[in-house]
């Protein structure tokens, strides 16, 4: 924040010497004070209309360094773009890409679209949706409850945040089980593993149940009354 600051500071203090020095040289050489001003005043009028997409980013420059919504170093998104900050200029920002590579923003696109920035979050979010087999419905509400309890005794999970685990949709081919948690981390690394370690105790509580995660598949069940094994030979 202070080097943003001194940079800010630093640009200001250019523009005022470079406006002060020319408005000098032009009273040294004999023009009037008033038609100075109306000089000034008209150039200002036409260097807007000539410049407004300049003057957007410009002033869009001065409302990342007030409202401050990141700073060199955040990892952010906007419109579809994402990147980490690495320069906040007059006209554009610097972002660095997941592939090392350098994007510049006009800075009037963050005056227009919202902007994620996640440096600045309290939490991350675990969110599963666990498929299991049919066949485990007499089991699913004992594993419902071990595994709220793994997260109410975890002690990287955030117990002021809210813990939900629930039988909570019938598929196709599974009863699905919803894990819903906040970190206490916001480190993606270290989020990652966390989650996994959450991950891997959840299925160790489904096999201890004697449970097991479903997968797409279709099963034929014989009409009653249907002789199978006289269709298989009739087959053959």
């Amino acid at each position: 924040d202070l080097s943003m600051a001194i940079s800010f500071l630093g640009r200001i203090y250019t523009i005022l010497i470079l406006v002060i020095g020319a408005s000098a040289l032009m009273i040294t050489f004999g023009v009037p004070a008033t038609a100075l001003a109306a000089l000034g005043g008209g150039a200002g009028v036409g260097l807007a209309f000539g410049t407004q997409n300049i003057s957007q980013n410009f002033f869009s420059g001065f409302m990342l360094f007030f409202n401050r919504p990141f700073k060199e170093g955040d990892w952010i998104s906007t419109n579809g773009m994402e990147g980490t900050v690495e320069n906040i200029g007059w006209y554009h920002t610097r972002l660095r890409t997941f592939e090392r590579r350098p994007m510049y923003i006009p800075n009037a696109v963050f005056a227009t679209n919202s902007i994620v920035n996640p440096g600045q979050m309290y939490n991350r979010r675990i969110l599963a949706n666990i498929g299991l087999r049919y066949e485990d419905i007499s089991v699913i509400d004992t594993i419902t409850k071990q595994v709220r309890e793994l997260l109410q005794n975890h002690s990287k999970i955030d117990q002021g945040q809210i813990i939900l685990v629930h039988f909570n949709s019938w598929e196709s081919s599974s009863l699905n089980l919803q894990v819903y948690c906040f970190t206490e981390t916001t480190m993606w690394q270290e989020y990652l593993d966390i989650q996994q370690d959450v991950f891997l105790q959840i299925a160790t509580i489904v096999k201890n149940n004697n449970a097991d995660f479903a997968f797409d598949c279709t099963t034929l069940y014989p009409a009653p009354g249907i002789n199978t094994e006289g269709l298989l030979r009739s087959s053959q």
